[in-house]
């Protein structure tokens, strides 16, 4: 008996046809999703076997493969021009960490720029409302009282040190 009659007889017994015919679906409809690539590729290549016609040669291998990847990681393997499926796995793998590590410094500097938004932070991130942000202050749009101004010729002059109204920061007390 040789190996390929073996293999038929091995899979009427133990994959009956409606099973064999579930999993060629599963296979020609494979996408990556939230699997990992790793993932991915085990799977791939299990259940490449139920479909032998698709992966008949290794351009057609690489083709499905790579087919099946989500919509970062698939325009960046197809423009390689990769026919070998072990390269296409490799370079699969390198691109899903690259892509995972810029995610992650993306994340990270979201992350610090919104911890930035409290009343840290430069004074012109911080008072996009205008003058009313000044603490104990009118807001910009009513007429500064002279209590709050050293001269009359400074009316709308804010200290950029101590945020307060009627001097210069080169003048700050």
């Amino acid at each position: 008996m040789n190996w390929y009659r073996f293999k038929e007889l091995f899979y009427e017994k133990y994959f009956p046809a409606p099973k064999r015919w579930e999993l060629k679906d599963q296979f020609i409809g494979l996408i990556q999703c939230n699997m990992s690539m790793k993932e991915n590729e085990n799977k791939f290549t299990s259940l490449s076997r139920f479909a032998p016609e698709m992966v008949s040669n290794e351009v057609n291998e690489v083709r499905k493969f790579v087919s099946g990847f989500d919509y970062k990681m698939r325009p960046l393997l197809i423009t390689q021009g990769i026919k070998v499926y072990s390269e296409a796995v490799e370079r699969a793998l390198m691109l899903e960490a690259e892509v995972k590590d810029k995610d992650a410094k993306r994340e990270q500097w979201k992350q610090k720029r919104n911890a930035g938004s409290s009343s840290e932070g430069p004074l012109w991130k911080r008072n996009r409302g205008g003058l009313s942000q000044f603490q104990g202050h009118q807001s910009a749009r009513s007429a500064p009282t002279t209590s709050m101004l050293v001269g009359s010729d400074k009316s709308g002059v804010v200290c950029f040190q101590c945020q307060q109204l009627g001097h210069y920061k080169s003048n700050c007390p």
